[in-house]
């Protein structure tokens, strides 16, 4: 019997996202994007004149109101002490005059494992990936896989990527002692462009940039 976790990695561009005009960001606190049913999630709402406006919206539920919120001259934080797989989808912050920021996908799973990764993954940056037990705050022992071949024997759990690049894109899963877990979760990585021709003049400077986003598809699965 294993433990495991999956996540599929494709690289953007080296580039960070930059918009004309005062956009709203969007952070997380931990900074990724699974999470074991449970756990304490912080959502930051960034880039807005005027703090007090600001909510944090589930697409399917609508604004976050069971929440501890606090306010800022430059951000509003909603804090979620406990998350469910239910709080699972897509979530933006919004300002008062319908301004939004970007879309972030969470998933948060009942699930023993996930295999942490970080939001944001660029072409020459070094990654690491974490494969993390819920019932252990301490390194775990695990074995890591790519597009189903073991790839790294880890005794902390941990899995590095130095200068990653094209050729590290695929399905990663790590596997560690245990109970088989039921789920496959997915993380896909993609670039959006963004549009910057606001406020922009003749003689203007431009500079494209792209922004990443992760998309996380769950299945049930049975296995022999």
């Amino acid at each position: 019997d294993w433990l495991f976790a999956i996540i599929f990695l494709l690289l953007s561009q080296p580039l960070q996202p930059q918009r004309a005009g005062h956009s709203l960001i969007l952070r997380l606190e931990p900074n990724r994007l699974q999470f074991f049913e449970y756990e304490s999630l912080i959502f930051h709402c960034e880039g807005s004149h005027d703090s007090t406006g600001l909510k944090i919206v589930h697409r399917s539920k609508g604004e976050l109101l069971k929440c501890n919120t606090t306010v800022t001259s430059k951000r509003s934080s909603c804090t979620i002490p406990n998350i469910f797989p239910e709080d699972s989808g897509q979530y933006w912050c919004e300002s008062g005059d319908r301004n939004r920021s970007d879309i972030i996908h969470i998933n948060v799973t009942a699930d023993p494992v996930i295999l942490e990764s970080p939001i944001s993954v660029v072409e020459g940056e070094t990654v690491t990936l974490r494969c993390r037990r819920k019932t252990t705050s301490t390194n775990l022992s695990a074995d890591f896989y790519k597009d189903g071949r073991l790839i790294r024997r880890s005794s902390t759990g941990n899995m590095r990527i130095p200068s990653v690049s094209k050729h590290d894109e695929g399905f990663y899963k790590c596997i560690s002692g245990g109970r088989e877990s039921n789920k496959h979760q997915y993380t896909s990585l993609m670039a959006q462009l963004f549009s910057v021709f606001s406020f922009m003049t003749f003689t203007t400077t431009l500079d494209l940039k792209c922004q990443t986003h992760f998309f996380i598809w769950t299945r049930s699965a049975c296995f022999s």
